[in-house]
């Protein structure tokens, strides 16, 4: 089974889901593994939420123009 199969089943796992302790222990196994993102990746992700929270945002719009528009 590929990689999407198995997300698409895990998906429909998780929407028959009803008891909300459940929910709660996968909630904190996934934010668990966000913690253990390299710390590289961690100090990137910190950096661009104090950007968009100091209002250096663009749009995809403009992104797409400055990185993917032939000049």
């Amino acid at each position: 089974m590929s990689i999407l199969q198995e997300k698409i089943e895990l998906a429909k796992m998780v929407l028959d889901i009803e008891d909300e302790s459940i929910i709660e222990q996968m909630k904190v196994l996934l934010l668990n593994q966000a913690q253990n993102l390299p710390p590289h990746v961690k100090e990137s992700i910190d950096k661009s939420i104090e950007q968009a929270n100091s209002g250096k945002l663009i749009s995809l719009e403009e992104f797409k123009m400055k990185h993917f528009s032939e000049k």
